[in-house]
């Protein structure tokens, strides 16, 4: 399921995906490749432990920001500027809907 959302003055997208099933587990598979490729083997245990806690949720909300429409409507609307650095601080964040599966 995807929702995409648009706010402040129409022009900050911020992408939502939730993921279920094998879309959960294929998200946490990619996520856990990336991370072998950065953490040394001998480090990596508990980094698999947690990415694996996550995988092991019922499901997965992704939220994404546009950065690129962030820095233009900073750009573009400069008399209000404080009301953006709030979204752009935050990165992509995912979260684990539940722990472990019932």
């Amino acid at each position: 399921m995807q929702l995409n959302h648009s706010i402040v003055l129409s022009g900050f997208p911020l992408g939502v995906v939730i993921l279920f099933g094998q879309q959960n587990q294929k998200f946490w598979q990619i996520v856990m490749q990336g991370l072998r490729a950065i953490v040394p083997a001998d480090k990596f245990a508990p980094t698999e432990a947690k990415i694996n806690s996550f995988a092991a949720g019922i499901g997965t909300v992704v939220f994404n920001e546009d950065q690129q429409t962030i820095a233009s409507l900073q750009q573009n609307f400069p008399a209000i500027p404080s009301s953006f650095p709030s979204g752009r601080n935050r990165k992509a964040v995912s979260h684990s809907l539940l722990s472990s599966r019932h």
